[in-house]
């Protein structure tokens, strides 16, 4: 049923990465200037686009993420499927927080830059721990719907 709680757990999920496309991911402040990242883009200060630095990956992936949640919700009726729907997700959501965590990594010790955190870095987190949440409600429901039919 699509009322139970790995719903809403899918849900807030889903909401949490559709969130990072818009707010800021973080700024970092480099001997030749400052620079804005947000999901598609990394600008310097001005809207001058960076060199070629590659911040495309954490829209795609934060957008991919967010589908993967929104079809497990859907698949409610057949808790298996929607069960890897809900895998996908969370391997999604995993590859995109291990590429913030690299990203800034990278920025800090790479480049010798100072690195400010903007509200969409946490977002992936929380996300990871909704879908994780959502799975865990999934296989208790299948585990109760099984008890049911043992009883019959």
């Amino acid at each position: 049923m699509i009322q139970r709680i790995q719903s809403l757990w899918l849900f807030l999920a889903a909401v949490a990465l559709i969130a990072v496309l818009f707010l800021p991911v973080g700024k970092f402040v480099m001997p030749h200037g400052l620079f804005e990242c947000t999901a598609f883009k990394m600008t310097q200060a001005g809207d001058v686009p960076l060199l070629n630095f590659p911040v495309k990956f954490i829209g795609i992936l934060s957008s991919l993420a967010a589908l993967f949640s929104v079809l497990a919700i859907l698949h409610f009726k057949k808790r298996d499927r929607q069960l890897r729907w809900a895998w996908v997700a969370l391997s999604t959501n995993a590859i995109l927080a291990a590429g913030l965590v690299a990203m800034f990594l990278y920025f800090k010790y790479a480049l010798n830059s100072w690195v400010g955190y903007g509200p969409a870095v946490l977002m992936p987190f929380l996300g990871l721990i909704f879908d994780y949440l959502g799975i865990r409600g999934i296989r208790k429901d299948d585990a109760l719907v099984k008890s049911l039919d043992r009883i019959r």
